[in-house]
């Protein structure tokens, strides 16, 4: 399976502008993870249509609300996520 990793590691008020840049570059099984405050957005429509979208679990503290479509990984699975492919990218 072929994927690219988008690292979202921004602050609250960068968040939104680096999720429209996600919206137009990324595909539909691309990995996204959020990370920082970028976390507190994982509420956002622009990231309901994507099917992998994970959360740190020492920030999963940070969501009020835990949406459905929101995995919580620890670190050794990141390290897993970022291995099985060969491009990340990281919006800061």
């Amino acid at each position: 399976m072929s994927y690219s990793i988008y690292l979202i590691q921004s602050t609250y008020h960068q968040t939104p502008a680096h999720l429209d840049q996600l919206a137009q570059l990324a595909q539909i099984n691309d990995v996204i993870i959020l990370m920082a405050d970028a976390v507190l957005w994982a509420n956002d429509p622009r990231l309901q249509t994507f099917k992998q979208v994970y959360v740190l679990n020492s920030e999963a503290l940070l969501l009020s609300v835990h949406p459905a479509n929101v995995q919580v990984i620890d670190y050794p699975q990141l390290a897993d996520l970022i291995l099985q492919t060969t491009t990340c990218i990281r919006l800061h």
